[in-house]
């Protein structure tokens, strides 16, 4: 019995040493994590980088340069317009009938008061986003981000809206310059945080390029406005907002991260999330420094980092956000540029009565040529219907201007379809021209 009761003594002091040795183990491993974690946050903010939701709260802005002021002034009104518009007519929809276009037009007479506000605010020079970043509950501030998200594709909706009715109205100099405004309101929401908000951005910028490239095919604009727009979507060409929506994704993974994470430190679970935290951190770096440049520049190194990714289950499935992200904002770029050469190879037949030998002759600058998806010349050519212009995608082929599956990515006269014997990268056109390089 004796022996018995020193064997159970000597395997419980055993235990109680292996429980400690374990303890101490976690523990440290749980403090050299968290102190990973915790360094690379500091290091961040020393940067002059956002490391929190907190930290993404805007200088404040003097409400007279405010965007957002105004818009938020006739906020209620553009809502209740678009809803009220898209009862009529909804964009999706092709085009619209007399009916409805006599019905949307007397609408606007009703809300006519939000436009010259929403005009005024795209031309005010700074934009601050309502979200309030000192809120302390995620799920309410996720809300507000999600809310003034929308409330910014509404007044981009709205200017659609009256764009439309202003060109089957023939007004096409007003239409314009409703997409210009658009334009202008882009580069402001821009400034919302997140890929999620980027990602609107660009949407509005598209239906923006869609508005004027409708407009444009009905007729001749003035020089004047000609030279507007071309001074708008210049501005419009280096996508910096893509950088900027890395950085503030960051700061709202970071804080997600913690969140899950929280009191836990000590537990093998926040081990893993607070890893996975400093492994995104260090990606969005790397991303940040090659976010300027295009897709075909980027390839090779994103794969290395998907490579990375791999290792860390949750950043891995942030990859096919930035790959979506990344696509779209290579295939607006595109297709801003195929609107600017648009333009200036209307304005050049205007003024001279025929084409251009070759786009260098428009005195655009060589990138806007340039399809950003392959660094080859975009793609040209005047059909009977008008000019058409685009980029090859993603995929690099040819499809002879097929946007339906977006294969291809530009502009093209209302309604185009390509023939089915130019859509093939085997059998080129004769009369095809790229931009000259």
């Amino acid at each position: 019995m004796g022996k018995f009761a020193q064997f159970v003594k000597w395997t419980a002091l055993v235990a109680v040493v292996f429980v400690a040795l374990v303890v101490v183990v976690t523990l440290s491993i749980g403090w050299w994590i968290s102190r990973q974690f915790d360094q690379r946050v500091a290091d961040l903010r020393a940067a002059g980088q956002p490391a929190s939701i907190s930290d993404l709260a805007p200088e404040p802005v003097p409400p007279g340069e405010d965007a957002a002021v105004l818009l938020r002034q006739v906020a209620a009104d553009t809502r209740a317009f678009v809803d009220r518009a898209y009862k009529i007519y909804d964009l999706g929809d092709g085009e619209p009938s007399e009916e409805q276009l006599a019905a949307v037009r007397d609408l606007i007479v009703t809300y006519e008061h939000i436009f010259p506000v929403i005009h005024e605010a795209s031309l005010r020079p700074q934009y601050s986003s309502q979200v309030d970043y000192s809120q302390p509950d995620e799920t309410v501030r996720s809300q507000e981000l999600l809310d003034n998200i929308s409330g910014n594709r509404a007044f981009a909706r709205a200017l659609r809206i009256r764009a439309d009715v202003l060109s089957a109205e023939g007004e096409r100099e007003e239409a314009v310059q409703a997409g210009v405004d658009l334009l202008r309101l882009c580069r402001h929401f821009d400034q919302e945080p997140a890929l999620v908000g980027y990602l609107v951005a660009l949407a509005c910028r598209e239906s923006g390029i869609d508005s004027i490239n409708r407009t444009l095919r009905d007729g001749v604009v003035s020089r004047a406005v000609r030279t507007t727009l071309e001074t708008e979507l210049a501005l419009h060409d280096d996508m910096a907002g893509f950088q900027q929506a890395l950085l503030t994704e960051r700061a709202y993974s970071l804080d997600a991260y913690r969140n899950m994470v929280q009191g836990l430190d000590w537990l093998p679970p926040a081990w893993f999330f607070k890893r996975s935290a400093v492994a995104m951190a260090d990606q969005m770096d790397q991303l940040y420094a090659v976010a300027d440049r295009p897709s075909y520049e980027t390839e090779g190194e994103r794969a290395e980092m998907k490579v990375a990714a791999a290792d860390h289950t949750l950043l891995k499935l942030a990859w096919p956000s930035i790959d979506a992200t990344w696509d779209a904002r290579d295939r607006v770029r595109a297709n801003l540029r195929c609107l600017r050469i648009l333009n200036a190879l209307q304005a050049f037949e205007e003024k001279n009565g025929n084409e251009p030998a070759e786009l260098a002759n428009l005195g655009l600058p060589i990138e806007v040529t340039t399809d950003p998806f392959t660094g080859e010349p975009l793609k040209w050519r005047k059909t009977d219907a008008g000019w058409l212009i685009y980029s090859v995608g993603r995929d690099g082929v040819d499809n002879g201007g097929q946007f339906d599956d977006a294969t291809d990515h530009g502009v093209a006269p209302v309604g185009w379809q390509p023939p089915e014997e130019e859509s093939t990268d085997d059998e080129p056109v004769d009369d095809d021209q790229t931009v000259a390089p």
